[in-house]
């Protein structure tokens, strides 16, 4: 039986296409937590692995302590190779690289933490 983790069923929708493949393989970019609202926790609980790509340092430690077989990238993906201006916004999924969003997250009454962490392009992730 195949549980629900990710907040709008997203897991679901890709388990339907994908339960016949044994052992898969995923990529999970902005993974955040291991669990709340994980794209990737019902699958890795089917056997899948993977590795995920997280920024926030919190974040990034509680996948390695969660899942100790998977690969854990502490960094955002972008078009530049290196380090990015980040905006945290603290116990929510709305954390982002773009400032004119977390500017509009901060109007709407968040707390926004600027941060700079490393990033790594897309296509050098998908080739390691």
């Amino acid at each position: 039986m195949f549980i629900s983790y990710a907040q709008n069923f997203e897991d679901v929708r890709l388990w339907r296409a994908l339960k016949e493949v044994n052992q898969g393989f995923y990529i999970d970019i902005g993974a955040q937590d291991p669990s709340a609202d994980s794209v990737s926790k019902g699958f890795y609980e089917q056997g899948w692995r993977g590795v995920h790509v997280e920024p926030v340092a919190r974040y990034a430690r509680a996948l390695r302590e969660s899942r100790p077989d998977e690969d854990v990238i502490e960094a955002a993906v972008s078009l530049h190779e290196g380090g990015i201006p980040f905006f945290e916004i603290a116990d929510t999924g709305l954390s982002t690289g773009r400032q004119l969003v977390a500017e509009r997250h901060r109007e709407s009454g968040f707390a926004v933490k600027e941060l700079k962490v490393a990033s790594i392009r897309l296509a050098a992730l998908l080739s390691a």
